[in-house]
């Protein structure tokens, strides 16, 4: 006879086999169990879940915010400039030619101990180099930050989050559902500002950084 008080079978805890939102267990053998036992099962998520911190997201644009453009572009001779005029986002090789923004690496590594961290930015269209220089540039600069934490898209907005910080309201920024921090403005001219700014928020302090 089915034991309907078990809360193992075959060796494995039951509860693994719980799907919360259906209230039913995942035993193709077995089928759904009593009403009882689900229940229990789903307390026993709802007492788990309340010990977990859920950290709040939040994306971070490249371009002018982790990574100065001008500093590419200061590594390009006049002739590419003059083919480029007007698309220089357009030359090939040039993002990975890009040093990070004053104080973005220490920021990022100051972030990440509190926060769900992503890069979230776009890629100019035809410049297919770009796309790729973005991901090497991360992984010399922050692969510790942003290992596989990175997306590309011309759609931010599709993206949920607490946070963006984006230094343009452009490719969806405007749109997004969290609090556009936008990077570079009066409010927010570095990056000692955002964090301040995070910070005093969320009541988390400051530590270290910049010091």
């Amino acid at each position: 006879m089915e034991d309907y008080n078990a809360t193992t079978r075959n060796g494995h805890q039951l509860i693994d086999f719980y799907d919360s939102d259906a209230n039913t267990l995942d035993i193709r053998s077995n089928g759904l169990y009593p009403s009882k036992i689900l229940t229990e099962l789903r307390d026993n998520y709802d007492k788990r879940d309340k010990g977990i911190v859920h950290k709040k997201r939040i994306f971070v644009d490249m371009d002018n915010v982790l990574v100065d453009f001008d500093s590419g572009l200061a590594q390009v001779s006049e002739e590419v400039k003059q083919e480029y005029e007007g698309r220089l986002d357009e030359i090939p090789g040039l993002f990975g030619l890009m040093k990070p923004m004053p104080g973005a690496i220490e920021a990022m590594h100051e972030l990440q101990k509190r926060y769900d961290l992503f890069i979230l930015s776009t890629a100019p269209w035809k410049n297919p180099s770009a796309w790729s220089d973005k991901v090497k540039w991360v992984t010399q600069y922050l692969d510790d930050v942003f290992h596989k934490r990175m997306v590309i898209t011309h759609r931010k907005d599709l993206c949920q989050g607490d946070y963006l910080i984006d230094d343009r309201g452009k490719n969806g920024t405007s749109e997004f559902s969290g609090e556009w921090i936008e990077f570079g403005s009066e409010k927010f001219p570095d990056w000692r500002s955002v964090l301040e700014y995070l910070n005093a928020k969320e009541k988390y302090p400051l530590h270290n950084y910049g010091r």
